[in-house]
């Protein structure tokens, strides 16, 4: 672990948004001010390689400001699935192939810094909370209550109550996206078949869209496959 004596003054901080298909990493400096970015592909055969695709993101970014690791301060990690927040263990991520892995003390042992783990979508629901309130006050200083939803890889919801992130008795509020629906349908990442975002995700629409294009009638007006 490094001291806080190695560290150089100029601290960074790191975001990173870790998704089924990309991971995004985020440099800012002290003030918040963004200074570097990078994004590489999310890397799923095994807890390992996704943890390599991290460093490599983190790793990205730092070199896109010639920064070094050491000028880590705190890394801000969201990620899908069920999460401890306190622990940073990531319990359950189907799309990753993670099943309790210890991302963040293991993402700490890397880097030698402090690592804060939440889930993805919860992050951006407290996220678009704190941003309505602070851009548009005379609308929206009352709120409290907010449900985001977010559609990429798998289907999930963030739920704010009382101006703060509801996780929910078992840690699983707001996770949409295996919630069974056709036992018939199509396989899903979980094991299940129909679950919920097997439709409602991006694979999902992709899947229904190539499907409705494959049965379009050839004679169809050009105009009519784009709506």
């Amino acid at each position: 672990m490094m001291s806080d004596q190695q560290r150089s003054p100029e601290l960074l901080l790191v975001g990173l948004d870790i998704g089924g298909t990309k991971i995004e990493a985020l440099a800012v400096d002290q003030e918040l001010t963004p200074r570097a970015r990078a994004v590489v592909a999310t890397q799923t055969d095994s807890p390992a390689a996704l943890v390599e695709s991290i460093e490599r993101a983190i790793d990205r970014a730092l070199g896109e400001m010639d920064a070094s690791p050491v000028q880590i301060g705190a890394i801000g990690c969201g990620i899908p699935g069920q999460v401890e927040h306190a622990t940073g263990m990531v319990r359950n991520a189907v799309n990753l192939s993670l099943s309790r892995f210890p991302l963040g003390p293991t993402l700490s042992d890397s880097f030698g810094c402090a690592v804060v783990l939440e889930n993805d979508v919860r992050l951006a629901a407290i996220g678009v909370y704190h941003w309505l309130r602070r851009t548009d006050p005379a609308r929206y200083r009352a709120l409290e209550d907010l449900v985001y939803v977010s559609i990429g890889t798998g289907l999930a919801a963030g739920l704010i109550l009382n101006g703060r992130i509801y996780r929910g008795s078992r840690g699983m509020a707001g996770e949409l996206g295996h919630v069974p629906l056709d036992p018939a349908g199509a396989p899903c990442n979980c094991g299940a078949r129909g679950c919920l975002e097997t439709t409602i995700s991006g694979p999902g629409l992709l899947r229904q869209t190539e499907k409705a294009l494959i049965n379009a009638p050839q004679n169809a007006p050009q105009s009519a496959l784009h709506t």
